[in-house]
């Protein structure tokens, strides 16, 4: 496996895939968490729709996967919510 020029030798692709592994289950859990917690309804516009897991302040923008940090958009909101 090469990133960026870098080869990963079978221990560290082992461990890469192990977290890997690790961070899918705790991201279906979230998502389960914040789709509950938000009624699995946008938080927007109501519609259940075309739901996804949005962040409020963008990782981008030193936001966290914490889930006080994720909302339940759909993707006609997700997509217009940062054009202003």
């Amino acid at each position: 496996m090469a990133y960026k020029g870098y080869t990963y030798d079978k221990e560290q692709q082992r461990r890469y895939y192990k977290s890997r592994k690790r961070w899918d289950k705790l991201r279906d859990k979230l998502t389960a968490q914040v789709y509950e917690r938000d009624g699995a309804t946008c938080k927007d516009c109501g519609t259940t729709e075309d739901l996804t897991i949005d962040h409020i302040v963008p990782l981008s923008k030193d936001g966290t996967n914490d889930i006080e940090n994720l909302q339940v958009l759909c993707m006609k909101c997700n997509c217009t919510k940062g054009v202003h």
